[in-house]
């Protein structure tokens, strides 16, 4: 749970006085959803609790060897990760409804509800996929709260069954991590959390906790001798990775960062706006994001340029030029293959298979970004472009964006 510190920030947001980033009620839903989180920690700490007495062999996984797939926002790392996970005999992938639900126990019952659901031709991932999907076109086209792009939501699906993220881990359990943003728009709180290694050091330690817990559990679940796969847009806490899982492969997506910035806002935009009905396009909160993803910037350079020591980063490092990807999908997607252990891929007819499979539906797609709505440029929120270029010349000259 929440940390006392992060506590005491939360409640500095709900109460600050004056202009907010946030209206009241929309700080009343804040302040309600922080509450239930409270009044439900006994329940979430006996179904741990259940874990622990009958699963407890989870602890002796093995996740040392997990393959990371980092990078800031709008890079088409989403698409990475899906690429490798096309090879399911080999690599698997913690679910959303494992990272909201992060117990052994209650996803047995999940598992035995869709046993019984394949009775009558269907899943409960279909199931509750469609009415994730069917809310959100209701949200959109009947309260007119958002405007959140379809391509966008497509592209991000909200399946519980489906591959997520590290950050939805740390925010829904933590408090921590950048969709923070998103259910608690407070900009001034969003800058002590988004970013991993700025926390307390009590803060931080239940981060590993949690999520070494986590992807143990998946190991222990659905494992059957797979090595984990898994995204995160926290390249700040590359080094602790690289010290906490000494067996792992790092891939970095990289984009030039100028070309970034429109994307991501218009993305962050759209979710912020559907789940809190904040506006991402505030000048506070584009100098804030726009702080993050500098900082994101330079650490993905000093991790790939100086953290790795060289003897490593054959083994353990792999940098993906965003425009490559694109151009070279398929050349890619086995370099990856190659590089995190599979070898002979395109001599393989499984794998041949999924990655020409993969491929094929991923023609047409925007990569790593949404169509730009009218009227957005840089300049329309005051950046300056080359002025962005200038700054991080070093980061587009060694990633060669």
């Amino acid at each position: 749970m929440w940390s006392l510190s992060l506590f005491s920030l939360r409640l500095q947001a709900l109460l600050r006085a004056g202009p907010s980033s946030f209206s009241f009620k929309t700080r009343i839903k804040m302040a309600i959803a922080t509450v239930i989180r409270l009044v439900t920690f006994p329940l979430w700490a006996f179904l741990w609790m259940v874990d622990e007495v009958f699963y407890s062999a989870y602890r002796k996984m093995n996740i040392d060897d997990t393959v990371w797939i980092l990078s800031s926002p709008r890079t088409g790392c989403t698409n990475l990760a899906e690429a490798i996970l096309t090879d399911d005999r080999d690599f698997v992938s913690p679910r959303l409804i494992e990272v909201i639900f992060p117990f052994i126990c209650v996803n047995r019952v999940f598992d035995l509800i869709d046993y019984g659901l394949r009775r009558y031709d269907t899943t409960l991932d279909k199931l509750l996929s469609d009415a994730i999907y069917a809310l959100n076109r209701m949200n959109m086209n009947t309260m007119n709260t958002t405007t959140m792009n379809m391509e966008a939501f497509q592209h991000h699906s909200m399946g519980l069954f489906q591959p997520t993220q590290l950050e939805i881990l740390l925010s829904f359990w933590l408090g921590v991590s950048p969709p923070t943003q998103f259910t608690f728009p407070d900009p001034e709180y969003w800058r002590h959390v988004c970013l991993l290694d700025r926390l307390d050091d009590d803060t931080y330690h239940r981060v590993h906790a949690l999520r070494a817990a986590c992807l143990k559990k998946v190991l222990y679940r659905r494992g059957n001798g797979r090595r984990l796969v898994f995204k995160a847009h926290t390249t700040e806490d590359a080094p602790n990775l690289y010290h906490y899982f000494p067996h792992a492969t790092f891939i970095i997506a990289a984009r030039r960062p100028a070309e970034q910035i429109i994307p991501m806002l218009e993305y962050v935009n759209s979710f912020q706006t559907a789940l809190s009905s904040t506006s991402a396009y505030t000048p506070h909160w584009v100098q804030a994001r726009l702080e993050w993803l500098e900082h994101l910037w330079a650490c993905e350079l000093d991790f790939c340029k100086t953290y790795i020591p060289q003897e490593d980063r054959d083994r353990k490092l792999m940098m993906i030029n965003y425009g490559k990807f694109n151009q070279d999908m398929e050349g890619v997607v086995y370099d990856m293959l190659d590089k995190v252990g599979v070898k002979r891929g395109r001599e393989d007819p499984y794998v041949r298979e999924k990655v020409h499979d993969f491929v094929k539906g991923q023609r047409g797609v925007v990569m790593g970004g949404m169509k730009k709505g009218e009227g957005e440029s840089l300049e329309t929120f005051g950046i300056n472009e080359n002025e962005i270029n200038s700054k991080f010349r070093e980061y587009i000259e060694f990633f060669e964006v």
